[in-house]
């Protein structure tokens, strides 16, 4: 493959890769402890009223498991489009060194 192309494609997989990475850490640390706070809170008033469960209102870990896979999504994406760039740039310094 051509310089180009590594470095085009090892562009966009850092771009893509990014969203995921950046929106999957800041609701897994953010978003995340706010939602358990609530639902501990919720818990509380109930228990206070006399309820134990209160249907509907639950908090499973669908939602944590659901970040974890965007940060290992983003992150391998990242990561491959900094091993694509890195291949571009070898290959960039290779064609200069070729050239007398």
């Amino acid at each position: 493959m051509d310089f180009e192309v590594y470095l085009i494609v090892g562009l966009a997989f850092m771009g893509l890769g990014i969203m995921p990475l950046a929106s999957g850490l800041y609701g897994y640390y953010v978003t995340l402890p706010e939602i358990e706070r609530s639902q501990d809170s919720i818990n509380e008033k109930a228990e206070e009223l006399g309820l134990s469960e209160i249907p509907g209102v639950t908090f499973d870990d669908q939602l944590a498991q659901f970040f974890t896979i965007t940060i290992l999504m983003g992150g391998s994406m990242v990561i491959i489009g900094m091993v694509l760039l890195s291949i571009a740039l070898l290959r960039r310094r290779k064609s200069f060194e070729e050239i007398p």
